[in-house]
């Protein structure tokens, strides 16, 4: 990707983000940057998120990204030359004791230990991702949504 491309991404992905655009641009940016955090508000010391450590909790409250238009802007950044393969998952958040937790549902999850029952009680989450390379550990994801009882 070239630098005057990569410009053009982050313009466009800047420009559809909507409210609080500016704190998570910034966050973004600081969770792409940040190698390893073991709170969410370490986020807010990084050196290119540039506002107060309550801005990070702000941009997650207050910001509502266009999941579709998002997604289309990183299809747009794909190569047409190459097969594109698609990767979907299952994951369960298990949450047998949030009796008071919305949209429970009962979910399917495998146990290594032999016995154990394979159904839990929690949310379901479903990621579609891209797999850009025959080999490697990354991938990119497209979609990344809470599985709801309807």
């Amino acid at each position: 990707m070239t630098l005057n491309k990569l410009k053009q991404f982050r313009t466009g992905t800047y420009t559809i983000l909507g409210k609080a655009k500016d704190a998570l641009f910034d966050l973004m940016d600081a969770v792409l940057v940040t190698r390893s955090v073991y709170s969410f508000a370490e986020f807010s010391v990084s050196p290119v998120f540039r506002r107060k450590w309550s801005s990070v909790y702000e941009a997650i409250q207050d910001g509502d990204p266009p999941r579709t238009e998002l997604m289309k802007l990183y299809i747009k950044q794909l190569s047409l030359r190459e097969q594109i393969i698609l990767a979907g998952d299952h994951t369960v958040w298990a949450r047998p004791d949030a009796r008071t937790l919305k949209e429970r549902t009962f979910e399917h999850q495998a146990h290594p230990m032999s016995g154990a029952k394979p159904v839990t009680v929690g949310q379901g989450y479903s990621t579609i991702a891209i797999i850009p390379e025959t080999e490697g550990s990354w991938a990119l994801p497209l979609l990344h949504e809470r599985i709801t009882s309807e």
